[in-house]
């Protein structure tokens, strides 16, 4: 039986890095934090603080960094996948909420760089200091983010979603 028994899925015991490749025996991470799964329930996608990137874990057992187009994350801390797919990613470094579409991000909410605590129904109104986990709602279309830095929790409410810069 397989009941509490823990394995490694991905990377290396006590080696960090950024190599991608096969996930046991090559693939390296630098501080794995947050991990969501696709809609097809077998991709990952995996937030790697350290390696400045997303990662995906694919069903061929391989891991690859994930196309965002020229976007740089700085620190990404937390991933969530919404009910078409979409990737939302908490950017902590740079003090924003990402959607990433189709190798396009955009920043959806937040201003990049700047660090605050208020709220806004558009960019660049809403404002985060260290956003880090999320938690999308499939029912409420709403994406749930734990603001860690303002100790709250906040809650962005999607309709026509336009962001700010697409990369």
């Amino acid at each position: 039986s397989l009941a509490g028994a823990v394995s490694n899925l991905a990377g290396m015991t006590g080696v960090f890095g950024t190599n991608n490749g096969p996930a046991i025996g090559a693939a390296q991470f630098e501080w794995p934090t947050g991990i969501a799964v696709a809609n097809d329930k077998a991709t990952l996608y995996i937030a790697d603080q350290g390696a400045n990137q997303i990662r995906v874990l694919t069903t061929n057992n391989t891991v690859s960094n994930l196309a965002v187009g020229g976007y740089q994350f700085n620190t990404p801390s937390a991933v969530a996948v919404d009910n078409n797919n979409n990737l939302w990613v908490a950017d902590s470094g740079n003090m924003v909420i990402c959607m990433v579409s189709n190798g396009i991000t955009l920043v959806i909410a937040g201003t990049p760089g700047v660090i605050g605590a208020s709220d806004s129904s558009a960019y660049p109104g809403a404002l985060f200091n260290l956003p880090g986990g999320l938690l999308w709602d499939n029912q409420k279309n709403t994406l749930l983010i734990s603001d860690t830095d303002n100790d709250t929790i906040r809650s962005l409410y999607l309709t026509n979603i336009q962001g700010v810069s697409s990369y």
